[in-house]
């Protein structure tokens, strides 16, 4: 039997904690991100992501804890490791006096690349609007494209990009997911943060959920909406009341929905509950998978939060959940 090639680890985190005084911002996060994939962190703002990337890029020093990318410690090879990197800032800063076309220049000349072909490529993909005219006055999407072209032009190992899509049109943003996939496709590890859950359940293979500096869960997207509940949209010939189904096993959601229906969460026993259901006269029935944003919220919302019932239907407890990284 053929035996499988272990699969390769780009970055590692090991405990990476950042406090600010006595405020945590990022505590003890552990991650194992692969070669090849496209990996999502989530999180609001504030959440504790664009500081997680700033100690994985050596910008800031971790108050404990560790990082290594490439299978080197950053804190002891940054600059060397950073040259096979790509770096797309949630806080971007360009060169507003030179153009595009220079900015790249400039760009691949540190990085040691002979021209700007792909660098334009990308440029033509995105369509950024005038390559010569100065950054300064290119609109505010124009200059969001830029910074993407300029974190990839090197054809880096890994990227990390923080809300890469911000600024960007509809239009664009499907563009740039299609390059992403091609760079994954062709070898390039993806690592990006955002809290547009959309695009992480187009394009990732795997996504983080973090949750006030902790993280709290690591999967595949399928994997994810497969272990969350389902949700059942019945409508009764005659009224039933929802809380007559809600202390069945496997229901973690019993109330009112839409359009005089009968909402449940269902975990698991789905064919008893089902059973039990069919007992009164059905007009209208839905079952419907949660999506990811359906998910992410259900590990977010707290009490005193509009959609508290979600997080409950789910049945989660983030502080007790154990990473998982499949």
């Amino acid at each position: 039997m053929a035996t499988q090639a272990p699969i390769e680890s780009v970055l590692i985190t090991n405990k990476l904690t950042k406090n600010f005084g006595s405020v945590v911002a990022v505590d003890h996060i552990d991650l194992d991100i692969r070669r090849g994939e496209i990996f999502g962190f989530l999180g609001p703002n504030g959440a504790g992501k664009s500081t997680t990337i700033r100690m994985l890029l050596g910008l800031i020093r971790p108050t404990s804890g560790s990082a290594s990318i490439f299978g080197k410690d950053m804190r002891k090879y940054g600059n060397e490791i950073r040259r096979g990197i790509g770096y797309l800032p949630g806080e971007l800063a360009l060169y507003e006096n030179l153009s595009a076309r220079q900015y790249f220049e400039y760009t691949a000349a540190l990085y040691g690349v002979d021209n700007i072909d792909f660098a334009l490529a990308i440029s033509d993909r995105l369509k950024i609007s005038d390559l010569d005219a100065s950054i300064g006055s290119l609109s505010q999407g124009n200059k969001q494209k830029v910074g993407i072209v300029q974190s990839l032009l090197h054809k880096p190992a890994l990227v990390i990009l923080d809300e890469p899509t911000n600024a960007l049109d509809p239009l664009m943003r499907h563009e740039l997911y299609e390059i992403l996939l091609l760079a994954r496709d062709e070898g390039m590890t993806v690592f990006f943060s955002s809290h547009v859950l959309a695009e992480a359940e187009r394009i990732c293979d795997r996504v983080a959920i973090i949750r006030e500096g902790q993280l709290i869960r690591v999967g595949r997207v399928d994997e994810l909406k497969e272990t969350a509940p389902k949700r059942l949209l019945v409508r009764f010939a005659e009224p039933v009341e929802p809380q007559s189904f809600a202390d069945l096993a496997g229901v973690t959601k019993a109330g009112p929905g839409k359009d005089g229906r009968v909402e449940l969460m269902v975990r698991e026993n789905l064919d008893e509950v089902l059973r039990v259901v069919t007992q009164h006269q059905i007009v209208d029935f839905d079952a419907q998978d949660l999506s990811l944003e359906e998910i992410f919220l259900g590990y977010y919302e707290t009490e005193g939060d509009a959609s508290v019932d979600l997080a409950e239907a789910l049945d989660l407890e983030p502080r007790e959940l154990a990473v998982e990284q499949s």
